[in-house]
């Protein structure tokens, strides 16, 4: 369900549609990271609090290397695939990247 109750969400006002926050009047406060509670990203070793959904038969390699490459966590949907094509995406997404993924 969502926080959002008369044009209103937790934490202030919805930006108008096409703008960012800053130029609907709530600047950035310099100095403050984007995201403060940093226990998720420190735990899977990311840089931004960002997972991309294991979505099966939708999700590519390529998409998760990207996601990585980006900075979150790279995911690859393997529940549908059998053994062996999962073993070799997961080698190939491990040729694209060395950084955490998600299985």
């Amino acid at each position: 369900m969502s926080n959002v109750i008369n044009g209103t969400a937790r934490g202030g006002a919805i930006p108008e549609q096409g703008r960012s926050a800053a130029q609907a009047g709530h600047p950035r406060r310099e100095g403050l990271p984007t995201w403060p509670d940093r226990r998720l990203a420190d735990l899977l070793q990311i840089e931004h609090p960002i997972v991309l959904a294991p979505m099966a038969g939708l999700g590519t390699v390529e998409l998760a290397a990207s996601v990585c490459m980006a900075g979150g966590l790279g995911s690859l949907g393997c529940a549908a695939m059998p053994p062996q094509v999962a073993r070799q995406a997961i080698e190939r997404l491990r040729t694209l990247t060395r950084k955490p993924i998600n299985v």
